[in-house]
Formats: structure tokens, C-alpha cells, sequence
């Protein structure tokens, strides 16, 4: 459990979501599931004000916005208003907060809102300095003179301290928390889980109706909604007004699977993720099956899940408005049971079918004026008629077993260490282990054309594509083989052991798995530096077999450890690089990242370890910003490689230099390099020692 004050903040009831949920009729309890403040915070606002509290740093409020939070707000009524408010309790949330704020005054809201969650949870960026924050902007289209402006003007401050006063007036005790109407709080520990917040939310706004008497709001129609004009100002018209071919069969997908119109952040993050090739509409309709949104309208079981027979009658209804026809959905039930299909595949083809593009035409073009079509997917059969049985004498042959070494291209070695390894190293989720032609055989028995329609729609655990969105037919190909050549040799129990306990770790919660198969959990957050991978750093460490025998430990020596990251087991320096100092990590490393077939006193061949970290210090960190060092003294050389100095962020042109050490970087800096036209400290005498070192250290970091 974490141990950080800030984590105290950020609610750990993520389990309770789990619960079956209240229906919105149930009657709650002031005191109990929510709050009533008293006076009550004044609002002049003739619509009931929803605000919502956030932290970009918080895990269980991006997760809460992905989830449910931003599909729900964009399905309120017109008589409710939606705000958010950042709050923050330290400098690195300050930073995040004047940020979100900035956004706001660009008009880059939700576009930014989303980037900051991703850029700190899924990158895993410490986003500490404006720069750094600007950078994320830039991705945005948002040049760094343009945020530098909005995020340092006098409205942004204005603002910030209105969300500082909003949060001390209201006293949330953590995020996330809704305050409606002013006078109304809900936090997870009331509500009884993040989930059940929106069913406490919806039945205040209809407590406050009654309070205020404001008539119920009127009943959305399905498919119209008299503010088209608003709705496409909203979206942006998206890439300077011109909305992209595919918006319609996008623009199907959220209609057809949610049954209302698409929220525009929603719609041009999607739009933008599809047009660059990072995602396609089978990847985007999975989010959608899996969402509580989704869950909650197509009548899942108590433990969230829907079947097939649902899911096929669910997809009927909602999409083409009537009934399954009793053969239809036959042939499609049997797609899905058989794992020919996956729900995201039927999803994509019945919003993409004839009948359904008929049924559309007059939303899409209301709503996409400018919009065109791509040609719909051809994705099997109308839903009403089953298909011709295929023809035995067609049927790919099994693949072959291939012989001798199989090998990738660099690049596709890459796309493997990104996309493939995580799974299939370990098995994580039954997933066929690389090598093992066991675990292969099965799959490669129903063909290679069985094999790539799996990997394109997705399988099982596996998303769409695999989350390789930049791979083809052919690198798919070339990964299967791979995968699949063996035999391998005979594996060892503490191999058997290590693996199937790291599978199954891998599906734990809270915890992280890296490409290099490195898992671990976050068990305290820090706010300081994180370490290179040539620093010295000082940990308190445990290090323990998975029975729990300790094997080393410096809490048990007494005194803290200090360590170099270049001359420590994989797993460990990998692993330290992640933390800033003040974290606690537990670290779950594979015997490639440790200490691999080697014998010791203490650990036998092909023993995983887990390994608790405390990261109290990093060697010559001396809160000397090394960023504005090096603009002011080495910009002009190392940017552009002046006389042959290492260009940043050159990691070739770096690395001979970094080999030496930092120590030896060091000296160079300060005292110069002879025959060279480095002199000392780069002839700026006026600066310090400590402020030189910082400068190289962020040339190191950023150069490896």
C-alpha cells in the first residue's frame, strides 16, 4: 500500500467498482452517501452545476475518465452545466493544474485534459517543468511561444486561484469528487465506489430540479438532436474544417454501440488516433465493449460481462432497432463463440453494414455535412442472412513447421519488443509462449489466414492488431513464425515457476509490465529526480525468492546501500531509472533481467526475485535546473554539433563519452578538453561547479 501523503488523496476504492451497482431510483442518504455542505457555495448559474475535481497525477481519475466519466457527461441533459476544477497540494501538481488551465484559454480543453492523464500514466513522463509540459502541448498543435503566453497570463493565474478557493471552500479530502449545485459533495468513500458516484450525481440533479422546480428534462430522441450546429463547432471541424473520410463509419460506431451522439473530444481524439494510423475502428469499437457505458445499456451480467447471445441481441436492437432474426443471430452467436469474431469485429460490422449506413443516412449527413465515406468494411454477411457454407477444398493448409533459426529484421525485432514480448515471453493470459511449439501447435493447425484474422480483430485477451498498429500482413507473418519455431530447450522448475507466476502477476491490478518483461508496482509516489543510467544513487532494497526467503536486504544491514546503475543486474537498473527519489517500488524480475542460469550460494539457476526499492538520494542532484544551465552556456555548440560536440540527444555520438563516466564528464566540462575548442566550463566562469554539472547531467540524461 502506498505511502506518500498525496497517495492518501487519491482514492485506492477501485475494487468496490467491482460492486453491482444501485439503480438510479435508489433513495441516498445525506451523511452518508454524499455530502451536504453548509452554507452551501454560491452559484449564480441558472442550470445545476456539476463540478468535477481532478488531478492529472491521479491514476483513479484517469482511469474513472476513460472508463465512464467522459461518455457520461457528454449524455447529461441541457439544464446541466459541466466544470472542471484541477487541484493541487504540491509544485508538480501546481504545474499540471496552470496547464489544464492554459488549455483552457487555447480552447484545447479536452484535447488536453486527455494527452496530460496519457503523458503521465501510459508514457510515464514526470512532466516537472514548463518545458517539459510544453512539449505534450506541442502534439497538440500548440507552438511553445503560444503555451508559454497562456500558460504564464494573468487569466491562468486568475484561474488558479479560483480552483485553489474552490477546493479549500469545498474541503474534498481527495480526488476524485463531484460537488453539484454548489451544495452537494460525492467522494468515492460515500458514494461507495467510483462508479456508483454518477448514479449519486444523477440523483441529486434530480433532487435539485425538485428543489429549484425545474421540469425533469425532456427525453432524448435516438437519433435526433435539434443542436447539430453547436455539435459540429464543438468537434472542431476537425484538420482546419475539413472532417476526414472515415468520420461517418467513426460517427456509426459510437451510435450504433452507445446509442447517442458522439461527445466531441471523444469524436476528434478518435478521429485524430484513426487518421494517424495509431488505431482503427476495430481497436476504438473494443473500448467500447469493454466500457461501463456499455455494460450498463446492453443489460450485462452482475459481474459486468455480457455474452454472446446479449451481446448479438443488444447489437440487434440497438443498431438496426428491432429484434434478432432467429438465423442471423444464430450465425453470428456461433462467429463469437467460436473466436472467428470478436465482439469489437461484429460491433465495426454491423455499424459498417448496408442496412445500417441506410438507417444513417440522415444523422450522418446532419451531422457531417462535409463528411464522406470510406467504403464499408467488408465484414461478412448481412446480419439478417447467414452466410454459404464455404468450400472444404479451400481451406488454407495448416502452417508448416518451420526449420533452422528463424529471424526478424530490426525493424520488426522492435515491433516485437514493443507489442509481442509483454504476453507471449511469460504467457500472460494464455498466451502461446514464444518458443514453445507446444503452446503453438493448436493455433497453427487452423492456418495462417485463422491466425492473421485473430491478430487483426483481435482474440480472447489480445486486442485488435495486438496493439501493433504500425504492422502489416507480412510482419505479422514474420512475428508468428518467430514466435512459433522451437523446440525449445528443456525448461528448468525454477523456469516453470518463474513463468507461470509472472503470468499470472501480470494481471494484477496495479501492476506494470514493461517491454522487456520487467514487472512492477508503484508502492509509494516520489516527486523528485529519477536516476540515468550512469548515476549513483542511494536505496534501501529488499531482494527475496518468490517463497519469500530473503536474500539480501540493507534495511536488515542497517544503513542504506548506494548503488551504480551501470554495474547492477538489468532488472534493477531498468527498474531504478523509473523512480524519482522518494518512491517505493516492488520490482518482479525475470532471471534474464537477474542473475540467468548462474549459480550462487544464495540463488539457484533461472530464479525470478522480487525486489522492494526505497530511492532516498541520486548522487550530485542539487536542484540546479541543468535545462535552463544548458541553454544559457552549451546550446550553442551541442544543438547543432559545433566543432564535432555530441549533439543532445545524438545517443551515438554520445555514447563513447558516456562509457567513461560521469565523473570523467565532469572534468572535461570544468576544466576543458586540450586541442580542443571545449575550455573550461565553456568559458562561462560565472558559472558554479554544481551549475556545470547540472547542465551535463541533462545532456546525459536526454542523450542515452
Amino acid at each position: 500500500m502506498a505511502r506518500s501523503s498525496f497517495s492518501l488523496t487519491c482514492w485506492i476504492f477501485f475494487w468496490i467498482s467491482t460492486l453491482s451497482l444501485p439503480t438510479q431510483s435508489a433513495q441516498y442518504q445525506a451523511g452518508v452517501d454524499y455530502q451536504v455542505l453548509s452554507p452551501p457555495l454560491g452559484t449564480t448559474n441558472s442550470r445545476i452545476a456539476f463540478v468535477e475535481f481532478f488531478a492529472s497525477i491521479c491514476a483513479h481519475c484517469y482511469d474513472l475518465e476513460g472508463t465512464s466519466l467522459a461518455n457520461w457527461k457528454a449524455s447529461l441533459p441541457t439544464d446541466v452545466v459541466t466544470v472542471r476544477s484541477p487541484v493541487f497540494w504540491n509544485d508538480p501538481m501546481e504545474l499540471h493544474a496552470r496547464a489544464y488551465l492554459a488549455a483552457e484559454s487555447l480552447g484545447i480543453a479536452d484535447a488536453a485534459h486527455l494527452a496530460l492523464y496519457e503523458a503521465i500514466h501510459l508514457e510515464r513522463r514526470r512532466l516537472l517543468t514548463e518545458a517539459e509540459l510544453a512539449e505534450v502541448f506541442a502534439t497538440l498543435g500548440v507552438g511553445a511561444a503560444e503555451f508559454s503566453a497562456a500558460f504564464n497570463s494573468a487569466t491562468t493565474q486568475e484561474r488558479l486561484n479560483q480552483a485553489r478557493q474552490r477546493a479549500e471552500s469545498t474541503g474534498i479530502p481527495g480526488v476524485p469528487a463531484f460537488l453539484i449545485a454548489g451544495k452537494y459533495l460525492i467522494t468515492p468513500r460515500s458514494a461507495g465506489g467510483r462508479e456508483t458516484m454518477l448514479d449519486v450525481a444523477e440523483y441529486l440533479f434530480s433532487r435539485v430540479r425538485e428543489e429549484r422546480g425545474m421540469p425533469a428534462p425532456a427525453p432524448e430522441a435516438f437519433v435526433i438532436d435539434d443542436d447539430a450546429d453547436h455539435w459540429n463547432a464543438d468537434i472542431g471541424l476537425m484538420n482546419g474544417g475539413v472532417i476526414p473520410a472515415a468520420a461517418a463509419q467513426l460517427f456509426r460506431v459510437y451510435y450504433g454501440a452507445l446509442g447517442r451522439l458522439p461527445d466531441g473530444g471523444g469524436f476528434r481524439w478518435w478521429s485524430g488516433e484513426i487518421n494517424e494510423g495509431r488505431h482503427d475502428l476495430r481497436s476504438m469499437a473494443a473500448g467500447f465493449v469493454f466500457s461501463n457505458e456499455f455494460q450498463r445499456i446492453s443489460d450485462g451480467d452482475a459481474d459486468g460481462t455480457v455474452s454472446d447471445s446479449e451481446f448479438i441481441a443488444h447489437m440487434y436492437r440497438n443498431v438496426f432497432g428491432r429484434e434478432p432474426d432467429p438465423d442471423g443471430a444464430a450465425w453470428w452467436t456461433a462467429e463469437l463463440s467460436s473466436g472467428r469474431r470478436s465482439q469489437a469485429d461484429v460491433l465495426v460490422a454491423m455499424t459498417q453494414s448496408n442496412e445500417y449506413v441506410e438507417l444513417t443516412l440522415e444523422p450522418v449527413s446532419r451531422y457531417l455535412p462535409q463528411g464522406g465515406d470510406a467504403p464499408p468494411a467488408e465484414d461478412g454477411p448481412p446480419p439478417s442472412e447467414p452466410p454459404p457454407e464455404p468450400d472444404p477444398g479451400s481451406e488454407e493448409p495448416p502452417v508448416p513447421p518451420e526449420t533452422g533459426e528463424i529471424s526478424l529484421t530490426d525493424e520488426q525485432e522492435a515491433k516485437y519488443d514493443k507489442s509481442c514480448r509483454v504476453c507471449h515471453e511469460v504467457g500472460v493470459a494464455g498466451a502461446p509462449r514464444t518458443g514453445s511449439s507446444e503452446d503453438w501447435a493448436p493455433r497453427l493447425a487452423k492456418g495462417m489466414d485463422a491466425l492473421l484474422t485473430s491478430v487483426r480483430n483481435g482474440f480472447n485477451a489480445m486486442p485488435p492488431r495486438g496493439m501493433c498498429f504500425d504492422c502489416n500482413d507480412d510482419d505479422y507473418r514474420a512475428l508468428i513464425h518467430y514466435m512459433s519455431s522451437g523446440p525449445t530447450e528443456a525448461e528448468t522448475e525454477n523456469a516453470r515457476e518463474a513463468r507461470e507466476f509472472l503470468a499470472s502477476n501480470a494481471l494484477r491490478q496495479n501492476v506494470i509490465v514493461t517491454a522487456s518483461g520487467l514487472q512492477y508496482e508503484i508502492l509509494q509516489t516520489g516527486f523528485g529526480p529519477s536516476p540515468s543510467v550512469i548515476s549513483d544513487v542511494e536505496v534501501h532494497y529488499q531482494m527475496t525468492l518468490l517463497d519469500g526467503t530473503v536474500i539480501d536486504s540493507s534495511y536488515q544491514q542497517g544503513e542504506p546501500a548506494r548503488l551504480r546503475l551501470n554495474a547492477v543486474i538489468d532488472g534493477l537498473s531498468e527498474g531504478i531509472r523509473l523512480m524519482n527519489v522518494g518512491s517505493i517500488y516492488r520490482f518482479y524480475v525475470l532471471a534474464d533481467l537477474a542473475y540467468g542460469a548462474a549459480v550462487s550460494n544464495f540463488i539457484e539457476p533461472d530464479a525470478a526475485l522480487i525486489i522492494d526499492v526505497e530511492l532516498l538520494g541520486v548522487e550530485g542532484d542539487s536542484g540546479i535546473d541543468g535545462q535552463a544551465i544548458y541553454n544559457q552556456a552549451c546550446a550553442a555548440c551541442h544543438m547543432i554539433g559545433v566543432a564535432g560536440a555530441p549533439v543532445l540527444g545524438n545517443a551515438d555520438q554520445w555514447a563513447p563519452r558516456i562509457a567513461r563516466g560521469l565523473e570523467a564528464l565532469y572534468t572535461s566540462a570544468l576544466n576543458g578538453l586540450v586541442g580542443t575548442p571545449m575550455v573550461a566550463k565553456g568559458g562561462r566562469s560565472d558559472l558554479s561547479d554544481e551549475q556545470v554539472k547540472a547542465a551535463v547531467r541533462y545532456m546525459v540524461n536526454n542523450s542515452l
